[in-house]
């Protein structure tokens, strides 16, 4: 699923299917967002650093850090909790799929990254010794019954995450393309 969001959003913003397909950079702090409106499909991907969700990227080490972990992934899937669609659209929402290296199961790539890549994207990390950065990846997907009135996205993220101070937003909608940088005081996406 998040290939497929990557690749639509890649080729309706007219970038090469490397930017977008590469890992996101790291950046704490500032979070990734990629929507897009597709007939009646209403798919977003979220990518967000461990350290703006649960304030720590290590695997957890004792009964708070992973009651910590266990919390951050159940606000992360309830979408009523992170994002405000308009009521007129009567978009359901499907289950949403957290991932994160500091889940038990383990984190796995994309299968569209390559080791090369990943070790590239390593590499342009200032690491301390034994410290590796954690993310949160969510993927989120409504049915919209009135999908033509999908024109605004409220983000609750900021609220929910007060580490977070930016959230980059790429979208491709019928309407067009479009990027949107948003903020705690610019909470809304204008969907082309």
């Amino acid at each position: 699923m998040k290939t497929a969001i990557a690749c639509v959003v890649t080729a309706a913003l007219g970038l090469t299917p490397t930017v977008l397909l590469a890992a996101p950079p790291h950046v704490h702090g500032v979070g990734i967002l990629q929507l897009v409106l597709d007939e009646n499909s209403l798919s977003m991907e979220l990518h967000l650093p461990a350290i703006d969700v649960v304030g720590f990227e290590h695997a957890p080490s004792d009964p708070q850090q992973r009651e910590a972990v266990q919390k951050a992934v159940a606000m992360l899937k309830d979408a009523s909790q992170l994002l405000v669609l308009p009521r007129d659209a009567q978009c359901t929402a499907a289950p949403a799929v957290v991932s994160s290296e500091l889940l038990p199961t383990g984190y796995s790539r994309p299968a569209d990254t390559t080791e090369t890549e990943h070790a590239d994207r390593d590499a342009d990390h200032d690491h301390e010794a034994g410290h590796e950065h954690a993310d949160f990846d969510v993927s989120y997907r409504f049915d919209c019954r009135r999908p033509d009135l999908v024109e605004d996205v409220t983000i609750l993220l900021f609220k929910q995450l007060p580490k977070l101070e930016r959230l980059d937003v790429d979208m491709a909608t019928p309407g067009g393309q479009d990027r949107q940088r948003l903020t705690p005081e610019q909470d809304s996406i204008d969907l082309p």
